[in-house]
Parts: structure tokens; C-alpha cells; sequence
């Protein structure tokens, strides 16, 4: 009993070590408790979202996959499941989980949401927008579906395209991660500079200071302004540190 008990209270530091961003001592925490019992799915499910928030994407799988087989039923395991599978690289095996998703709960919107972004990786595009439409049926206000179809035709040259859904994901979610970025990516393919820097201004602004984003930014601006390299370097820094131009 003690043992069990021992083990409830790691579960529980384990929470709050997980919303205080301690991913790596809220993992131990959890792979301790389920040294104690490993028949409860909700600690490999909650191990599981920790290893993914550290992207550690491969043992999150197992962890998932060792949830599903104590809980079949539990939809958000096989939807992240199928998730993590796919950034994986393991189309096939995140197919089958959301398919099985779709037959446990065939008005689980996520499973054809999800699905979008598989195919789409998969370069199977029509399947991509089959998802996109399936999806539509179930939710018609999911700002990550118009995202992930974004994608696909954006892969595909259709950036007018792309840029409307993008732009309706913004619009039901002012937040939607990467949004602004992917548009501003789209103008700058299609040679439309000066709406690109636009969205690169959102996308910083929003917090999201990726240097990977500060270095195409900067980029973006040479070609724009032809800049000297040290007025170039300065002007990034000042957009790094949202300092007033």
C-alpha cells in the first residue's frame, strides 16, 4: 500500500514539474512510479506527452503505444500516437493508428486532421485533401485543418492557395503557431518581398524568435534593401530584441 502510495505522489510532482517546464525530472518522477505499477495507462500516456514535450519522439512512441495496449479505447493516445509516429518518418504504422481512431469514434474530428499532415509528408496530396474534407464534415472551424491543407499546397506551388487557408487558420485561432511564418515564406517564394517582411514582423512578434527565422529574415532583407552587412546585422538585432527602429 505504501509502495502504491509512494508512487501516486511521484505522479503528482511529476505534474507539477511538468506545467514548471522540469520535463526531464518530471520523466523520472513518472518512470519511477510505473517501476512501482506498470499497469496504469494515464502514467505511460502523461511519461509519454513528457518525452514528446522533449522531443523525445521515439521513446514517446513506446510510451504511447504501451498506453493504447492498456487502454485500446483511449482516442487521445491513438491521436498522439499516430502524431509522433508521423514526425517519425513511420507513415504506414500512423496511418493504421488513426485509422483505427476513425473506427473507435468516427466523429473524432483530430483523426482526420492529423491525417492531412501524414499524407501530405507522404506526397500523397489527393488523400491529403480527402482528410481535409472528411475533417470539414465533422468540425468546419478547426484552424489546424486549414493549416495542415496549407501545407500541402504550398508543397505543391498552389501559394494563393495556401496563403487563404493560412490566413483562415489566423482567423479562427489569432495565435495558430507558424502561421504568419509560412505565409510570409509563401510571398517570398512567389516574389511578393515586401508582404513577406510583413509576416515576418507578425511572426517575430509574437515571441517566436527562432534564429532559423532571424537568419531567413535577414536574408529577405539584403535582397529587399541590398543592406551593408553591418546595417543588416544591427537591424536584426533590433528586430531580435523588438527595439523601436
Amino acid at each position: 500500500m505504501s509502495e502504491w502510495l509512494d508512487a501516486e505522489a511521484r505522479v503528482e510532482r511529476a505534474h507539477e514539474l511538468y506545467d514548471s517546464g522540469r520535463w526531464a525530472e518530471a520523466a523520472a518522477e513518472l518512470q519511477a512510479a510505473i517501476e512501482a505499477d506498470s499497469s496504469v495507462a494515464s502514467w505511460h500516456f502523461n511519461l509519454a506527452l513528457t518525452l514528446e514535450a522533449m522531443e523525445e519522439y521515439g521513446q514517446a512512441c513506446e510510451a504511447y503505444q504501451t498506453a493504447v495496449k492498456l487502454a485500446p479505447d483511449d482516442l487521445e493516445a491513438l491521436n498522439c500516437l499516430g502524431v509522433n509516429l508521423t514526425r517519425l518518418g513511420r507513415y504506414a504504422e500512423s496511418l493504421a493508428a488513426f485509422e483505427r481512431l476513425a473506427k473507435l469514434d468516427p466523429a473524432y474530428e483530430p483523426s482526420y486532421c492529423n491525417r492531412i499532415v501524414t499524407y501530405a509528408e507522404m506526397g500523397q496530396h489527393d488523400e491529403a485533401e480527402v482528410m481535409f474534407y472528411l475533417a470539414q464534415q465533422v468540425r468546419e472551424d478547426c484552424p489546424l485543418c486549414f493549416f495542415n491543407i496549407a501545407t500541402s499546397l504550398s508543397a505543391r506551388g498552389r501559394h494563393e492557395e495556401a496563403i487563404r487557408c493560412w490566413r483562415r487558420a489566423l482567423e479562427l485561432d489569432s495565435a495558430q503557431p507558424q502561421a504568419h511564418l509560412r505565409i510570409a515564406e509563401a510571398y517570398w517564394a512567389m516574389g511578393r518581398r515586401e508582404q513577406a517582411v510583413e509576416h515576418f514582423r507578425c511572426e517575430l512578434a509574437a515571441g517566436r524568435s527562432d534564429p532559423d527565422v532571424l537568419v531567413d529574415f535577414a536574408e529577405l532583407l539584403r535582397q529587399l534593401d541590398n543592406l551593408p552587412d553591418a546595417v543588416l546585422q544591427e537591424r536584426c538585432l533590433r528586430i531580435k530584441y523588438f527595439l523601436p527602429h
